[in-house]
């Protein structure tokens, strides 16, 4: 049995508009910061695709009164590879959680520029700028994610950061390598 390579599926859109089109993965935390952070950024200027189950049949971004225009609730998505292609920029706006954020890990393989927060960033050692923006989970936020999805150049070099992030520390032959010096230091 042979080792299987992670599929990568294309990077997101480089092509910049006047429109930005920011991804979201919705999850417990969408509730509470997803949407401080969407009502931070000027909706002329961006769209949000989210994806992610909602409480009831009706999506929470539906055009009625009290909700926000330019976000649109795709429900539950089976692949995000279209979604993340589809997008300038991905959004985890966590303010809690424990662990590595799979979301933003998926995202940053794929070669999607990421703004996230401290919390967002946890587990994944990127320390180096170049991986991903963290930002603080308020008006900044919407500002780096807004900068991030119009920039082309900034959104070029935290994308190619983030690929290399994920080979060098998350890629087979890394986990591999870990792996064999974990074993080879067991007895027989």
């Amino acid at each position: 049995m042979g080792t299987r390579q992670p599929t990568v599926a294309g990077s997101c859109s480089s092509a910049r508009s006047a429109t930005a089109r920011i991804a979201a993965v919705r999850g417990n935390c969408w509730k509470w910061s997803g949407r401080a952070s969407a009502r931070h950024v000027p909706k002329r200027r961006s769209s949000w695709l989210v994806a992610g189950r909602t409480r009831s049949s009706r999506p929470w971004a539906a055009p009625r009164p009290g909700r926000q225009q330019g976000v649109t609730a795709l429900g539950y998505v089976d692949d995000l590879a279209p979604l993340f292609r589809r997008c300038h920029a991905f959004a985890a706006p966590l303010t809690e959680g424990g662990g590595i954020k799979i979301k933003v890990l998926e995202a940053l393989a794929r070669g999607v520029p990421v703004v996230t927060t401290a919390v967002g960033a946890e587990g994944i050692a990127a320390e180096d700028s170049t991986a991903l923006c963290v930002a603080p989970p308020d008006a900044g936020f919407a500002e780096a994610l807004l900068q991030v999805a119009t920039d082309g150049n900034l959104a070029h070099t935290l994308a190619a950061g983030g690929r290399r992030l994920m080979e060098e520390r998350f890629g087979w032959a890394a986990i591999t390598g870990r792996l064999t010096r974990i074993y080879s230091g067991l007895p027989d």
